[in-house]
């Protein structure tokens, strides 16, 4: 009896479901520090996928464009992701530089930044404001 020959899967295919997964993480942690970002009443003047170069179709996950401050969320950070791999990190030190001579300030986090609400606190400190904390009504650190 001749057994069914095996099907050969495309090289492609896990590289696009691995994708797949880090969009709907990284929608997903951009959503969570929205909500943050809305709670601390941090989000004025706030763009989100805002384009900051002229010729180039780069985006940010968050913007300030007034205060030309930037956040950019990594996801999928423990996976092959496009942000750990060779070219991806080539494009992001090119995007990152285009920013910085433009002068833009960045702040990278991940999801145990935001979180943790380390990202949180971050971001208020790079808008010159100071967080409170519910229990205590203590000052933020970090």
């Amino acid at each position: 009896m001749r057994s069914s020959p095996r099907r050969r899967r495309s090289p492609a295919a896990p590289n696009a479901a691995a994708g797949a997964v880090r969009a709907v993480q990284s929608r997903k942690l951009e959503g969570a520090l929205r909500f943050q970002l809305d709670a601390a009443r941090l989000s004025d003047g706030l763009e989100e996928q805002c384009r900051f170069h002229p010729s180039r179709r780069w985006r940010f996950d968050f913007a300030w464009p007034l205060e030309r401050l930037a956040v950019e969320v990594q996801g999928g950070v423990w996976i092959a992701g496009r942000h750990s791999g060779g070219r991806g990190q080539i494009a992001d030190c090119e995007k990152l530089a285009a920013a910085v001579l433009e002068g833009w300030r960045v702040l990278y986090v991940t999801s145990p930044h935001i979180r943790s609400g380390v990202a949180l606190n971050w971001i208020a400190r790079a808008r010159g404001r100071e967080l409170e904390q519910a229990a205590g009504r203590r000052r933020a650190t970090l």
